[in-house]
C-alpha cells in the first residue's frame, strides 16, 4: 500500500512540471495530442475491466475469507 498522500504529491508534481518545461522551450510536439487521444481510447477498455475485476474482487473477497459455520 501507498503511503498516505502519494498520489496527490505526484499529481501536483505532474502538474507543476507541466507549467514549468515550457518556460524551458521543452514543449509537446503538435502531433502529442492525437496521440494521446488514440492511447486513450485504446486504453479505456482495458482500465473498465481492471475496475469491473477489482469491484467484483472487493464485494466478494469478503465472502471468500469468511468462515463457514
Amino acid at each position: 500500500m501507498l503511503p498516505v498522500g502519494t498520489k496527490r504529491t505526484t499529481g501536483f508534481s505532474i502538474l507543476v512540471l507541466g507549467l514549468i518545461l515550457p518556460l524551458f522551450g521543452l514543449n509537446l510536439s503538435e502531433a502529442a495530442p492525437v496521440e494521446i487521444a488514440r492511447f486513450v481510447d485504446q486504453a479505456i477498455p482495458i482500465i473498465g475491466l481492471i475496475v469491473a475485476l477489482y469491484g467484483e474482487y472487493r464485494a466478494k473477497s469478503v465472502l471468500w475469507f469468511a468462515k463457514k459455520k
